[in-house]
């Protein structure tokens, strides 16, 4: 199967599956009188890699890259990068200690499609500030490994956090954040400072 790459100069790359599409549409542009001698053409001989459907799709390039970000993750943790460390505890910590809700499943499978790098994965824990900070654990401990990965600024005294219905279905709900996990993230903070 050809493909005809086209730089059409001033509209940018057009591509074309067939010739007699690709004659037309230069046909039509030599007749308006643009100055289709400048424009570039690419022929390129194509095959067909792969056949499937969308759904197999994501979920073939889902796997693959939980698999490339777990062994990253995990190579990283045992050459010794702190950052890697901290994210695989607090990690470790969710999976052990969390409820066992829909919304603990979702951030976990959310997690392993992030790359371990601490502007991309800090980003995403910060997005899911709601679940973390008021959800997963009032204890300490937890939020000492939670500040290691993103360095959180306060608590809130009232929270949106996501939630899925039946269906799987994302809305907001909010709540007021418990004494206990206010007091125990701040001595989490100042500890940390230390």
């Amino acid at each position: 199967m050809k493909v005809y790459l086209l730089d059409v100069l001033g509209r940018g790359l057009r591509y074309f599956t067939d010739e007699k599409s690709l004659i037309s549409y230069l046909n039509r542009d030599d007749n308006s009188g643009e100055l289709i001698h400048r424009y570039k053409l690419q022929v390129v001989e194509a095959q067909v890699e792969t056949d499937t459907d969308g759904k197999s799709y994501l979920e073939n390039y889902n796997r693959e890259t939980r698999e490339r970000n777990q062994r990253e993750g995990k190579l990283n943790a045992v050459l010794g990068d702190e950052y890697a460390i901290a994210v695989d505890k607090l990690i470790t910590f969710i999976k052990d200690n969390a409820p066992d809700l829909f919304i603990k499943k979702k951030f976990l499978q959310d997690a392993e499609l992030v790359p371990v790098e601490k502007k991309t994965f800090s980003k995403f824990i910060a997005k899911k500030s709601g679940y973390l900070l008021y959800e997963v654990s009032n204890k300490v401990e937890y939020y000492k490994l939670l500040l290691a990965v993103h360095n959180f600024k306060a608590i809130e005294d009232r929270y949106y956090a996501i939630r899925y219905d039946q269906f799987g279905k994302e809305f907001n709900e909010g709540g007021f954040t418990k004494d206990i996990n206010k007091k125990n993230f701040t001595i989490a903070k100042s500890q940390l400072k230390n």
